[in-house]
């Protein structure tokens, strides 16, 4: 963990977390209940994934755990999407959004095979999300105007742009299109990052903590969890010149209407 897990807030919604990769997972929810963190969107990236976090949202857990289930597009094996999609088709009504998808450029290189593959897989996804009224959470490395564009040509808004560091006249176009941004840890530091988080406006930014993508702490890599959320909104706050507490209220409001489902506290 990074930060301080006082509990400054109340109520935070971490929207995309791997607890897939977090190990053990108990004691890092207690901690972001201790830190003030409600709800976790448990981001998947294969059947496998989605599965775990299918079966989280149905345990009493220090947080509630609300499920995705998408193919990411650096974990592409045959024989994935079709079980990928079958989960979708089988617990649609149970799942916050289709995630993690989308487009990974700087993995396939100049591989134009493989590129051509990740936006087939894509739009395949995209097409389930918006058949079933769900939102998607976007993996845009590299790649993020044919992402903005294949979003664009399926029809699904609003989408969340996960961790969004591209150029900033695509972003206009992201943003133009009703679509959303996510605030992570790493916009302590991340210029690339930064700079989006302060052209977009804060009523379409919700936060994050991509756990357990490790964030740099001068020479050294620490992973983190969500309890480190409030790394992320003061980041948010200080790069919107706000106070936290309004970064957390926007943000919580933002992460209701963009995924459409109540809190743990209106259970």
């Amino acid at each position: 963990m990074i930060g301080s897990s006082e509990p400054l807030f109340s109520g935070l919604i971490d929207c995309h977390a791997h607890l897939e990769e977090i190990d053990p997972l108990l004691p890092a929810l207690e901690r972001a209940a201790a830190a003030g963190v409600a709800t976790v969107i448990a981001a998947a990236v294969d059947a496998a994934s989605a599965r775990l976090a299918l079966r989280l949202s149905e345990r009493e857990l220090p947080v509630a755990v609300l499920p995705c289930a998408g193919l990411h597009p650096t974990e592409i094996v045959p024989g994935e999407l079709e079980a990928v999609a079958a989960l979708i088709g089988e617990n649609h009504s149970r799942l916050a959004a289709v995630g993690e998808i989308g487009l990974d450029y700087w993995r396939a290189k100049k591989d134009e095979r493989k590129k051509g593959e990740q936006r087939r897989i894509f739009r395949f996804q995209l097409e389930l999300a918006r058949n079933f009224g769900l939102t998607a959470v976007i993996h845009s490395r590299g790649a993020w105007d044919d992402c903005r564009r294949l979003v664009g040509e399926s029809g699904l808004q609003p989408v969340l742009f996960h961790w969004y560091s591209g150029p900033l006249d695509v972003l206009e176009l992201i943003l133009a299109d009703g679509h959303y941004l996510s605030a992570a840890p790493a916009a302590a530091g991340s210029p690339p990052h930064r700079a989006a988080l302060a052209a977009a406006p804060l009523s379409r930014i919700v936060v994050e903590t991509d756990s357990p993508v490790p964030l740099k702490r001068g020479e050294e890599r620490v992973p983190t969890e969500p309890a480190d959320l409030p790394v992320s909104l003061r980041a948010l706050a200080e790069i919107k010149n706000c106070r936290p507490e309004e970064a957390a209220a926007s943000s919580t409001a933002a992460a209701r209407r963009l995924f459409r489902f109540p809190t743990a506290q209106d259970r």
